[in-house]
């Protein structure tokens, strides 16, 4: 894998493949560029697909100072002569590529996101959280690696419903391997962003964006998709029945069709 040495930031790693129009692919806050494996196969054969370890995730080294999520990806663009990107995000993925598309229009030419944060947003109602939140929050403090992966599978992988998300092995084993490396090799902290209010910017949001929300997300996730939806001029929503937070993982070929038609649609 390629890096790149962004000075007072450290070395930023990201996959390459293919040709045609741009996708940056950023992964969830869980996770690392391997959540995109499958895309990056599924897209070399008609895009130009760079799929990117943020910084303190991944093979990226742990930022040496407070910064904006955007800068090093608009950073990594200009490396890589790119002007315009179509932005592919997960969760924090979701929430940066939002970020981005605010503070720089010219340089996003769509959004496509799943199971995404956003800067700023807290739901106007927070429902009771379940018990298996506290067992979580419980391992965190305890610093007990396995538990904290477990019982975040449990959350965001499988979702909290009766009938969980139906993941295959191989997707499980990216998850859980993923998320234990980001816990062994970086600072259990998140990644020192300087904070952020994409509130107001986003109602003014210039490219198109598509909005995919499994149904059995957060309850976080699922307040924010209905959010955008109401409020947004140029945000499109995808219910996906059966998926929770990763889209990708439980519904692979629903959700690679979708981006799909997507790219073929806003790359014309």
């Amino acid at each position: 894998m390629p890096d790149f040495e962004i000075p007072g930031v450290g070395t930023l790693v990201y996959h390459e493949a293919g040709s045609g129009p741009e996708v940056v692919f950023l992964h969830s806050a869980l996770m690392d560029s391997r959540q995109w494996d499958r895309e990056i196969r599924e897209f070399a054969d008609r895009c130009r697909v760079i799929a990117v370890d943020l910084p303190g995730f991944g093979q990226s080294s742990d930022p040496t100072r407070p910064l904006d999520p955007a800068d090093p990806l608009f950073s990594l663009m200009d490396h890589l002569g790119i002007a315009r990107a179509h932005w592919v995000g997960s969760s924090l993925g979701g929430s940066i590529a939002i970020h981005a598309a605010i503070r720089n229009p010219q340089r996003v030419r769509s959004l496509f996101v799943a199971g995404t944060g956003m800067f700023g947003f807290v739901p106007n109602s927070v429902a009771d959280e379940p018990p298996i939140y506290r067992a979580y929050e419980a391992a965190w403090e305890a610093h007990d690696i396995e538990a904290v992966i477990n019982t975040g599978a449990s959350i965001w992988l499988d979702g909290l419903s009766p009938s969980p998300a139906s993941i295959t092995e191989t997707a499980r084993q990216t998850f859980l391997g993923a998320y234990r490396d980001r816990l062994l090799n970086h600072p259990w902290s998140s990644p020192p962003f300087v904070l952020q209010n994409d509130m107001e910017g986003v109602l003014r949001l210039e490219p198109p964006a598509m909005v995919v929300i499994g149904e059995n997300d957060t309850d976080y996730c699922l307040a924010l998709a209905d959010w955008l939806q109401q409020s947004v001029a140029a945000v499109t929503v995808h219910h996906m029945p059966g998926a929770a937070h990763f889209p990708n993982l439980s519904r692979p070929e629903e959700f690679r069709g979708l981006l799909r038609d997507w790219l073929r649609i806003h790359s014309a």
